[in-house]
């Protein structure tokens, strides 16, 4: 899940493949647009980390190659928009260290890369705790203070607008 702040709280997700947001003032759900749902993924840095396949899918080897100054292994998945998104595996740890996805609320889709540094070890996982983000000129580094891993039934994430 993603919170976003943009004046109003708000909460964002996707699961099982779904997106949706939800205004917490009227805490009111309602789907998310194709776009709304790739910038939702494109931020959820962790999951994308830890199964890549549960927000892009057909993975296949791309090449090897050299992402922010170190040799990597490339593995090209597609996104929603059927777009190339690279995720780079270092060839000396395999932990990855970095992606490249294109920014479709752009109108240019211009190319965004993604750098994972920092790393902890933390319930028997490495994890990064900084990822920075290279948007055109525009550069944002997001740095984690304290990543939770939520131990929650999959019910409790699922789209609100399902019904069974």
């Amino acid at each position: 899940m993603v919170h976003r702040s943009n004046g109003n709280r708000t909460t964002l997700g996707v699961h099982n493949g779904q997106g949706w947001v939800v205004d917490r003032k009227s805490n009111t759900p309602m789907p998310a647009d194709s776009v709304t749902r790739a910038f939702i993924i494109g931020h959820d840095l962790h999951m994308i980390y830890l199964d890549p396949t549960t927000r892009y899918g057909n993975p296949l080897f791309a090449r090897d190659t050299v992402f922010n100054n170190v040799p990597v292994v490339s593995v090209a998945f597609k996104d929603d928009f059927g777009s190339d998104v690279y995720m780079f595996y270092s060839t000396s740890d395999n932990l990855p260290v970095g992606m490249q996805n294109i920014d479709h609320s752009d109108p240019k889709t211009t190319e965004i890369a993604v750098m994972f540094d920092e790393w902890i070890e933390q319930e028997n996982l490495t994890i990064f705790t900084r990822a920075t983000f290279l948007d055109g000129e525009n550069v944002f580094t997001y740095d984690y203070d304290r990543i939770v891993f939520n131990r929650v039934a999959d019910s409790l994430l699922a789209d609100p607008f399902q019904t069974d």
